[in-house]
This record gives C-alpha cells, sequence and structure tokens, in this order.
C-alpha cells in the first residue's frame, strides 16, 4: 500500500544556497489500561516519519533506521552518521511507502531511497512497532462511589518512576496537553450547563493546591469539581468533563508529585446513577523530544553530498483508555436484593 502525495510535480529541480533536509519521526501510541495496577492491557504503536527538504537537484536521500535486520551490517560514510543515544533496536511492521520510495532497495538492503520533493513536506513512511517501555509516562487510578442517588469520582494522578525518562531529572521529558476525558450520559449532560447572560456556560472546577478532597456537597446544590492542577468543566464537544493540564509535572512541583481530581453529584433519582459512568475514560497528551517506539535514525545521506545541514526530530502522541473502579455502597445493594423479588416474603 502505497501513501498519498498530493504535489504531482513536486520533482523539478531548485537551487539552494545552502542544503537543508528534516526528518520528523513521531509515533502513535494507542492501548487500554488496567485499572488499579495501571498495567497495559493492549498497546499498538505506529510511527510516521515525515521530510521536508530543500536541496539542490534531484539527489537520492537514503534513510537508515535501527533495524533490527541490518545490525552489525551498516555500511554508511561518516558524514552520514547521525549521533543517537539508544542502543535498542526494533522491528518494522507492516511498512507503508510514499510511491517514490524504491520498495525493492528497502526489500534487499532495509535502506529507504527516495527523492525528495522540492520544499514540500510529505509523509515518507509509517510502520508499526512494540511499545519500547513496560509502564506509560504517568499512572492515573480513578475510583466511582454511588451512595443512592450521590456520586463521588475521584482520580489520582502520579508520574511513573518505571517510564525511561523520569529516572533522571537531568533526562526528564514532560508530558504537554494533557487531557483526561470523563464521559457523560446524554440524560446528565443538563447538570453540568448553566444559563448566563451571554447564553449557556459549562460547569467549571475550582483550582484548589491544598483541597482536602473527599468532601460532598449540599443537597440540591449544582456538581462540585475540584482540581489540584490544571482546569476542568464540561466540554459538549466530547460530551465529557475534561481535566486539561498543560505540563506535567509541573515546573512549581516535583516530579512524583500527586495531583488530584474531585468529583461529587446529587442526582434526582438514583435510577440515573446507571448512566452516569462509562467503564474507560479518555486520556490524550503529547511528549516532544520523546519516542514511545525507540525508532531511531541512524544514518542520512542526501546524494553524494557531505555539507547539507541534517535535523531530525521526535514526538510521541499518546491516546489510550483506562479502566474505572465502581463502588456500590453496600446498604444499596441489600436494598436492590430486597426489591428484586418483592413478591417473597422473608424470614421473622
Amino acid at each position: 500500500m502505497s501513501l498519498p502525495l498530493d504535489v504531482d510535480t513536486y520533482l523539478r529541480p531548485s537551487n539552494y544556497l545552502e542544503d537543508e533536509i528534516s526528518i520528523e519521526v513521531r509515533d502513535e501510541f494507542c492501548g487500554v489500561v488496567a485499572k488499579g495496577d495501571n498495567r497495559i492491557l493492549r498497546q499498538s504503536v505506529v510511527t510516521h516519519v515525515s521530510v521536508l527538504a530543500f536541496v539542490s537537484g534531484t539527489p537520492v536521500c537514503r534513510i537508515g533506521f535501527n533495524d533490527v535486520q541490518i545490525k552489525g551490517n551498516e555500511v554508511v560514510s561518516r558524514h552520514d552518521i547521525i549521533p543517537n543515544s539508544t542502543t535498542r533496536w526494533i522491528k518494522l511492521r507492516d511498512c507503508q511507502f510514499n510511491k517514490y520510495v524504491d520498495e525493492k532497495e528497502f526489500a534487499n538492503t532495509r535502506s529507504i531511497a527516495f527523492v525528495p520533493p522540492s520544499a514540500h513536506r510529505f509523509e515518507l513512511m509509517r510502520f508499526r512497532t512494540a511499545f519500547a517501555e513496560k509502564t506509560l509516562p504517568f499512572t492515573l487510578r480513578t475510583i466511582a462511589t454511588v451512595k443512592g442517588a450521590e456520586v463521588e469520582l475521584q482520580s489520582w494522578l502520579v508520574t511513573s518512576s518505571g517510564f525511561s525518562s523520569n529516572r533522571d531529572p537531568l533526562t526528564l521529558v514532560p508530558c504537554e496537553n494533557v487531557m483526561i476525558r470523563y464521559p457523560v450520559g446524554q440524560t446528565l449532560i443538563k447538570n453540568f450547563r448553566r444559563e448566563s447572560v451571554t447564553g449557556e456556560k459549562s460547569l467549571k472546577a475550582k483550582m484548589n493546591k491544598g483541597a482536602s478532597f473527599g468532601s460532598s456537597s449540599v443537597s440540591g446544590t449544582e456538581p462540585v469539581m475540584r482540581v489540584t492542577l490544571g482546569t476542568a468543566k464540561y466540554e459538549h464537544a466530547f460530551k465529557a468533563v475534561v481535566w486539561r493540564i498543560n505540563r506535567l509535572p509541573d515546573k512549581n512541583s516535583a516530579s512524583g508529585h500527586p495531583h488530584s481530581f474531585f468529583f461529587h453529584l446529587e442526582l434526582g433519582s438514583d435510577r440515573e446513577v446507571h448512566s452516569m459512568f462509562a467503564r474507560h475514560l479518555d486520556v490524550e497528551f503529547d511528549m516532544p523530544a520523546a519516542s514511545a517506539s525507540k525508532a531511531t535514525v541512524r544514518s542520512l545521506s542526501v546524494g553524494e553530498k557531505s555539507d547539507v545541514k541534517k535535523w531530525v526530530s521526535y514526538k510521541a502522541h499518546y491516546c489510550y483508555q483506562v479502566e474505572v473502579e465502581l463502588k456500590i455502597d453496600q446498604m444499596q445493594e441489600m436494598n436492590g436484593t430486597q426489591t428484586d423479588q418483592p413478591n417473597e416474603c422473608g424470614q421473622q
């Protein structure tokens, strides 16, 4: 399968005073994480390789990855070696190329040979790899407690010491644009919208770094939301309460400092509780200058040229689901078992 290219006349040669080429390696992680111990139940990593080149003429470029199939058999010029710090070798699966890549040469040498378009960014290839870590950058535990018609939900977020970049403060890579989404049932959306002079507005969380979580709201009041970091409010685009954090760990807190989200809502009837929660919540964030697959560009050549400026960047995007722990009040369960069979008489 070939990747599309939206420019047909991209091979027009150009002349530049200074030749440059940049490679972006972007990983997309998707998976499902278990409740409690945060084990990764399912995972998939797709790596996208994009190229932007400003080179004179139409030279043939070659990229060499840390492909396990060429381990110990690499033959490249010294000026084509790209410095890197990883010693890991990976297996490239289900490779898809742009139609201008020489797939026969890749099959024989495992080198990606192509003629780059002039001043045009395009996706060169994509492939699947295994997740290179045993844990995710942070752990998230969420407990939903049901007491009659009252619902409380609390999440604890802590950076994981088992993640490689978290072990050394000097190599720490922050998580950016963190977004944790708590889906809300269709019938309960009205509880998170408030009328105002300018129209409807979403209920927002109160920011309180020293908050004492677990306190209940007064009966009949609007939902209560509190966070120790970032912001939280209902967003109709996702039909969910979204907890947003710009950067994790925060600049003003230690890497292992926990952060919390608390939510309390009193419904009109306990029958509405079942439509309140989903079994999973969604987590999404970015990590700049990081790799989920450890795919690394080890060599990059531009024809016979040796004076080309070469730039290689890495980034990772994570999107996965975390299971929610549900706790139901024991008295409610007992009452439920008594009403399930109303025609039967209990023993006196």
